[in-house]
């Protein structure tokens, strides 16, 4: 027979703190035996009437157990269910809010969560792991890996060491469990360093203290001989106790370890540096993506970059970080191109909402970790993955946002056909020389052109360009006998005839 339950050690709910109360009453369910008949997996029988009874009973003990635990206020809630089952699903129907608005808000608070400097790395690792819970209540998935990235992305300056060891652990040894051991002693650890540190100040400036002393008191013997001594015992028995993370062995820590790997400038600090150069902070904002934790979708505001649209609901508007709504006009697909290990990969970002009145194109944490990808931010670094493949990247700006590696593509530019023919790339590099054109592909200077045609080009630009006219000297002319030159203007007829008879007209 189940041991009796006390029922005044459950608290009452009162409607606040629904998650903490529920995780209490399905403890209590375990220990009775009754969780699977409350939440549906064990459902009545139909033929055995003994069966029937004892099922019957057992539900009644449940709805005893639920309702024992409810204030009067939540008791009118559920004075309609006949079952524990009931119980349970209209307090979470009520309980467990499960809108877009709720989900976003879960997301908004995971992914803006910082670790204190008062918690503890205990207390660090049990809020990371409370606020993934909340989102998986409402139905979100949030994996082990995003999890561990949080924790790790969001520990203060001094575990940097750590974090960059972890990146050295083999995938299978990345475990939660794993993590949280390695970081409580690694805590411990820094703890003694900074004991040792303290202790060691403490005896230098009593060192420096005895040595001005020293100059006027030669002669007088020292009295603190033994409680230096002490110290420099203490000092030894707390360095004595430090493990080093990188090695394993005792007695320095991993800052100081000799068996360090040499750092070597990897591909991917090129990537961002090239990166810098590339993209200079004067960025004209229409070209740039942000990554956004407070987004609830992908975002932008320039209509000649979709691919594809669809309408949307009339009506539709989201809400930005100053509370004002802007409508949403449409959605669709987004081409791009991503920068992954210094090469450009052509992509598509599907389900971006057209919000005109934006002002700026947003990449939302939310939707990429609502997809089961981690979002990895170190520095001034951020990579999204999946798994452990590499999506897409970003880099902290000077505006403290993180820049995405991406590049637009209009249609058009995505649609053009692409002419290599040699009167184009003598139009493009302005009109140089055709023979030169061809000299400067074919010894390399100019590389990735192959041209469709080498015949030789009529460029009218070029003939209209190099035409000039020919001068015309100016000279006077005299006249050398009389009659030679006659000017006349027209008039007429003139009224006198002349002596033959004739009208003059001129």
């Amino acid at each position: 027979m189940a041991e009796r339950l006390d029922m005044n050690s459950l608290s009452k709910f009162d409607g606040s703190n629904y998650n903490q109360w529920r995780f209490q009453m399905n403890c209590a369910l375990r220990a009775k035996g009754l969780y699977e008949i409350v939440h549906g997996t064990e459902l009545k029988p139909e033929n055995n009437n003994e069966t029937q009874k004892a099922w019957s009973k057992n539900d009644a003990t449940a709805m005893f157990i639920l309702t024992s635990a409810l204030d009067y206020a939540q008791i009118t809630l559920i004075e309609n269910c006949e079952s524990s089952h009931q119980i349970i699903d209209k307090l979470d129907s009520i309980y467990l809010q499960r809108s877009e608005s709720s989900k976003m808000i879960a997301h908004e608070r995971f992914h803006q969560y910082r670790m204190k400097d008062s918690d503890s790395v205990a207390q660090h690792i049990a809020n990371v792991e409370n606020l993934a819970k909340k989102l998986k209540d409402i139905g979100e998935t949030v994996s082990d890996a995003a999890i561990m990235t949080k924790i790790i992305s969001t520990l203060p300056q001094k575990f940097l060491n750590f974090r960059q060891a972890w990146l050295s652990v083999s995938e299978d040894r990345q475990t939660l469990t794993n993590l949280t051991s390695r970081l409580v002693d690694e805590e411990a650890n820094l703890s003694l360093v900074e004991q040792m540190e303290t202790a060691f100040t403490v005896s230098s400036g009593k060192n420096q203290s005895a040595k001005s002393k020293r100059s006027t008191k030669q002669s007088e013997p020292s009295s603190s001989g033994s409680s230096k001594q002490k110290s420099v015992d203490q000092n030894q028995e707390v360095k004595q106790n430090i493990k080093c993370y990188q090695c394993g062995k005792r007695g320095h820590i991993a800052r100081f370890c000799r068996n360090k790997p040499k750092h070597k400038s990897s591909h991917r600090d090129k990537e961002y540096t090239s990166f810098n150069v590339e993209f200079p902070g004067d960025v004209n904002m229409e070209n740039m993506w942000i990554m956004d934790s407070g987004a609830s979708a992908h975002m932008l505001y320039r209509a000649e970059l979709f691919s594809n649209m669809s309408a949307v609901s009339e009506g539709t508007t989201v809400v930005i970080g100053n509370n004002v709504s802007l409508p949403v006009i449409g959605k669709g697909d987004i081409e791009i191109e991503k920068k992954i290990k210094g090469e450009w990969y052509k992509s598509v970002i599907t389900n971006v909402l057209f919000v005109p009145d934006l002002r700026r194109n947003l990449f939302s944490e939310a939707v990429a970790t609502k997809k089961g990808w981690s979002i990895m931010k170190e520095g001034k670094k951020a990579e999204i993955l999946h798994g452990s493949k590499l999506i897409a990247s970003a880099i902290l700006d000077d505006n403290y946002n993180y820049r995405m590696l991406f590049r637009n593509i209009s249609v058009h530019q995505a649609q053009q056909v692409t002419e290599n023919s040699l009167k184009a790339w003598h139009d493009r590099l302005g009109h140089v020389n055709s023979t030169r054109v061809r000299e400067m592909i074919k010894s390399g200077v100019i590389s990735g052109i192959t041209l469709s045609d080498e015949d030789e080009i009529l460029c009218e630009s070029c003939l209209y360009g190099k035409q000039y006219r020919f001068h015309h000297a100016s000279r006077e002319v005299r006249e050398e006998e009389v009659g030679e030159r006659v000017f006349s203007d027209v008039c007429g007829p003139i009224a006198t005839e002349s002596s033959g008879g004739a009208i003059k007209i001129s």
